[in-house]
């Protein structure tokens, strides 16, 4: 018999480590669950399966909210279609890291080591498959429908990276590369080579069903360097210097790409000097790269008008897919309600409760 959903959760007493593996963009859905929840990099991995509505966001925010309560550590990675939802935690004490992931469509996750690293929970043994029989119309109906709005969406993100395409060959022929380079070589020699050089890649924006949304989990202290997005030149600046780091192989550095492509650095973080150049700067930059420097002013004179209206017509593009992604969301969130009305969420609740004590004996 179904039960009611439990209270909510009191709010978060401190900022969270929050970020994206996944996005949506020109190329449809793309995700980089493989790399981050690498099995071989945690000591055990919890695949959490079950349908929209059955508890897995709430599973995994309880069971990090529990590890830092006992002074380990917690990093939130959302969910880049619905940000209010999860997509994984990463627990961490000491040496010993743990991660609780989604392992449901569109980003299903084997289990290479199952019964060592890699275990399933399966929160669909709590539903009442006779109860979601009854809904089996409504609930292909809503599915295809929702799936539908998905296929819509990324039709426009296509189209948006078509004109986006279009957008930079005409900048590029704006470019002083030569003066572009000279002053990305001078921001090497200002940063703090690492012993142990590293890149990681973190997407820090989305575009979802609550808009376009963003994320910055970087120190309260960061030293901020807004790189000027003037006709969108702020990505040469950004890819250069990523081009220029890849080729040094001297710096630890946190690559963050726009959610619509991986080929488009938005932002660079160094932890080593604790140090954002980013083009949408969070807060208030100590410092501002004007593009405008870099930028050959006869050819800019002369394309300005049609970069200006390939970059209109990109927002256009990039906000009905927007519009979509929210319908999309209307029938996600109906599917929830079927799905949560045929739950046992009591029993839901003692079975997370017991798998959390069991991860903070592992951690712990």
């Amino acid at each position: 018999m179904k039960q009611s959903k439990s209270a909510p959760l009191p709010p978060a007493t401190h900022e969270e480590q929050a970020f994206f593996v996944a996005a949506n963009g020109y190329s449809g859905f793309r995700s980089r669950y493989d790399t981050v929840f690498a099995s071989l990099s945690y000591s055990h991995v919890y695949v959490i399966k079950g349908g929209p509505g059955t508890g897995k966001s709430r599973a995994m925010r309880e069971t990090a909210r529990a590890v830092e309560e006992r002074g380990g550590q917690a990093q939130y990675i959302y969910c880049s279609s619905d940000p209010d939802s999860l997509d994984g935690v990463i627990l961490n004490h000491g040496e010993k890291k743990i991660a609780l992931l989604d392992g449901t469509a569109p980003h299903t996750r084997c289990t290479p080591y199952p019964g060592v690293i890699d275990e399933i929970i399966n929160l669909g043994e709590f539903w009442n498959s006779e109860c979601l029989g009854e809904q089996h119309d409504e609930i292909v109906r809503l599915s295809q429908e929702k799936n539908n709005r998905y296929h819509m969406a990324y039709r426009f993100l296509a189209a948006a990276g078509t004109i986006d395409q279009a957008a930079n060959e005409l900048l590029a022929y704006c470019i002083n590369r030569e003066k572009l380079q000279k002053a990305v070589i001078r921001t090497l020699h200002e940063l703090t080579p690492s012993a142990s050089p590293k890149e990681t890649i973190q997407y820090w924006n989305a575009c979802s069903m609550k808009g376009k949304v963003w994320f910055s989990p970087i120190p309260s202290n960061t030293r901020i360097v807004q790189v000027d997005g003037y006709l969108g030149s702020g990505r040469y600046y950004l890819n250069a210097l990523r081009d220029a780091l890849r080729q040094t192989k001297r710096f630890s550095y946190l690559l963050i790409p726009s959610c619509y492509t991986d080929e488009r650095v938005e932002g660079i973080y160094f932890p080593d000097d604790n140090l954002l150049f980013i083009e949408e700067a969070p807060t208030e930059a100590e410092k501002t790269i004007n593009m405008r420097r870099f930028l050959k002013q006869d050819a800019t004179s002369k394309l300005r008008p049609k970069i200006k209206q390939l970059l209109a017509l990109h927002e256009s593009m990039t906000d009905t897919a927007v519009s979509y992604l929210k319908e999309a969301g209307v029938y996600h969130f109906a599917l929830e309600q079927i799905y949560g009305a045929a739950m046992d969420f009591a029993a839901k609740e003692r079975y997370v409760s017991a798998l959390i004590e069991k991860i903070i004996k592992q951690l712990f």
